[in-house]
């Protein structure tokens, strides 16, 4: 991790008199601490227990907690903006999200002083300004804005993310922050996505449109049009894998129909597997894919890919439309298909576990008939060879560790798939 990195697992002492922590509390908290320093350079950054707002404070901020503490903050002097705070750790379980729209009515009721557990940050006379709100607020053209702030779960890819407020309380988008190597190149491609997928003109599909992309302090910021989910909505999004739009976003990228070894894809994935620092993984993948490219040669429908389409990534929008977001995985010049796959492996192990058996049977499940030498054989193993190429990638990275549980299951997956 970079020194700047502020979501790195680390061991820092919480603040003092703050409330007793288990360890899963204590990591996320101390990790949202630190990025608020980050986030107001030089301020004085205190974790209290109050009911009432500091007018003294240039920001303060709500704690809500999760089943594995504390994921989110929110604005306490800017409560209308409680109406749209919902959308922030992309693997958010439905239990957190109605602990996020339980804190978010309550300060839109005026119960702020139920939510004691606060983040205030004070002015010091070494404060560097621009804050990031002072600099959001001028490249938005808004004034001053206020945001909420998640983090997520401990990961190799952990990354700040902000709603972003008016002076009115109203949702002008979502920005996220790129903090370590990682998290900045993720931040780069969803912008680079952003930018390319604005162009088309979808009918059953929203992509959130790019506003800013830009650096600040060493960080790489990207901020994107907010996509309005209402609670109901975003407790639907748990639905099942919106086929039609997935379709739709791989015509927008055809080709011609291409042996997967011939694809330039295949030797990404092999470049990115290569990066891992697990020498025999990389054994064992390669042999899986010379096994897969003896057996199979027939060319296989070609287009684009989200990447990353699960059921947390999406929601049910106007007109039968699907909203989705977190278009940093997205690719063209893949195997057709594998959107719909990976909603349904991570819809199965979410719920029964990330093993191998479970992946298998998730995949069968959804069509993908485990029979060499057919179209569903190819575009599952297409799947297993990218998700696999990627986690393999992330485990090389500084916090690779948190991934090889996943790597693993994901790579014995893909050698049972084509042995």
């Amino acid at each position: 991790m970079t020194p700047h990195d502020p979501t790195a697992p680390t061991a820092a002492t919480a603040q003092s008199g703050a409330p007793r922590e288990g360890a899963g509390e204590h990591e996320a908290m101390t990790a949202l601490l630190r990025t608020v320093e980050l986030l107001w350079p030089g301020a004085e950054v205190s974790r209290v227990r109050a009911r009432q707002p500091d007018r003294r404070a240039v920001a303060e901020l709500a704690v809500l907690g999760g089943a594995h503490g504390p994921r989110l903050l929110l604005p306490v002097a800017a409560a209308p903006a409680s109406r749209s705070v919902l959308r922030f750790s992309s693997a958010a379980r439905s239990t957190e999200i109605a602990a996020r729209i339980a804190g978010a009515t309550a300060l839109r009721l005026g119960g702020a002083g139920l939510l004691m557990d606060r983040i205030r940050v004070h002015p010091t006379a070494s404060a560097a300004t621009p804050s990031l709100a002072d600099h959001l607020g001028e490249v938005l053209g808004v004034g001053r804005v206020s945001f909420s702030l998640g983090i997520g779960p401990a990961r190799v890819n952990r990354k700040p993310v902000l709603q972003l407020f008016g002076p009115d309380g109203r949702s002008v988008g979502f920005a996220k922050l790129g903090v370590s190597p990682t998290s900045r190149s993720d931040v780069c491609a969803e912008a680079a996505a952003l930018a390319t997928l604005g162009g088309k003109g979808f009918r059953s599909l929203r992509v959130p449109a790019l506003l800013h992309v830009g650096e600040w302090r060493d960080l790489v910021v990207l901020v994107q049009e907010h996509l309005a989910v209402g609670p109901a909505a975003a407790l639907r999004a748990r639905g099942g894998a919106p086929v039609e739009a997935m379709a739709e976003l791989a015509d927008a990228f055809e080709e011609p129909a291409t042996e997967m070894p011939q694809l330039p894809w295949w030797d990404t994935c092999r470049r990115r597997a290569a990066r891992s620092s697990d020498a025999r993984a990389v054994q064992r993948f390669e042999s899986a894919l010379d096994s897969l490219a003896d057996g199979f040669g027939a060319p296989v429908p070609v287009g684009a890919w989200h990447g990353d389409w699960t059921p947390w990534n999406m929601a049910p929008g106007p007109r039968g439309t699907s909203l989705v977001w977190d278009w940093e995985r997205f690719e063209t010049g893949v195997p057709r298909g594998m959107d719909r796959l990976h909603h349904a492996v991570n819809a199965a192990t979410l719920a029964r576990g990330g093993t191998p058996e479970v992946m298998r049977a998730a995949l069968v499940g959804a069509g993908g008939e485990p029979a060499p030498r057919t179209p569903q054989y190819a575009v599952a193993a297409a799947y297993l060879v990218g998700v696999t190429a990627r986690y393999l990638e992330m485990s090389g990275a500084a916090g690779g560790e948190l991934i090889l549980e996943r790597t693993e299951a994901s790579l014995t997956t893909l050698e049972r798939w084509v042995g």
